[in-house]
């Protein structure tokens, strides 16, 4: 009966990281909806918010990507990550804070995958990647804007999940140029996600 008992308690211990991972998603969730707009999204999301609550009637896209291109030349290699924003800001908040936590499980899992750990088989060394995970990651006030969220998390589970595909051996294994060249261009995205 004892082993009965240490048997099942071992085998619903995977549950633990995962309700760990789900838990700090939905907290991501919560911590965006209820972020005030001010910095990136206020400059970039401004015109999507207005749109949105009646404020005005067009959104001017050539001032926006003229804006975009400028930061581009002056400031930083961020050149994809804003027009998001002014899509994403026209949408109610719920769905990009849930697209924002859907890609926090995508890093999760992500991590899990290219540590080769399974949750199954050994449930504490996937909480313990979570954990660190949560506690390395920069998790400052800002990170919960869309902006920030685009540029920092979006594109980590991206790069996780591209580094993943790279280091394959049914992507890589096998030569081909079309693999390679997809790799390349999801590569230069991500780099342009993110000024680093």
């Amino acid at each position: 009966k004892y082993r009965d008992q240490e048997t099942s308690r071992k085998s619903l211990s995977y549950i633990i990281p995962i309700i760990f991972s789900v838990a700090l998603a939905v907290g991501v969730w919560f911590m965006m909806m209820y972020q005030q707009v001010y910095s990136d999204d206020l400059e970039y999301g401004l015109a999507g918010y207005d749109s949105r609550h009646g404020i005005i009637d067009f959104i001017n896209w050539k001032g926006i990507w003229n804006h975009i291109i400028l930061l581009y030349q002056e400031c930083n290699s961020r050149l994809i990550d804003k027009l998001p924003v002014v899509i994403l800001s026209i949408a109610p908040k719920w769905l990009y804070s849930a697209i924002s936590s859907a890609f926090v499980i995508l890093v999760i899992v992500g991590i899990w995958k290219g540590a080769g750990i399974s949750v199954r088989k050994n449930p504490w060394l996937a909480l313990a990647a979570t954990i660190a995970l949560t506690l390395c990651f920069p998790w400052h006030e800002t990170m919960f804007m869309l902006s920030y969220s685009i540029n920092y998390l979006w594109t980590s589970a991206i790069a996780v999940w591209i580094a993943l595909l790279f280091i394959s051996r049914r992507v890589m294994g096998n030569g081909s140029i079309w693999a390679l060249l997809l790799l390349f261009i999801l590569g230069i995205l991500i780099g342009n996600l993110h000024e680093a």
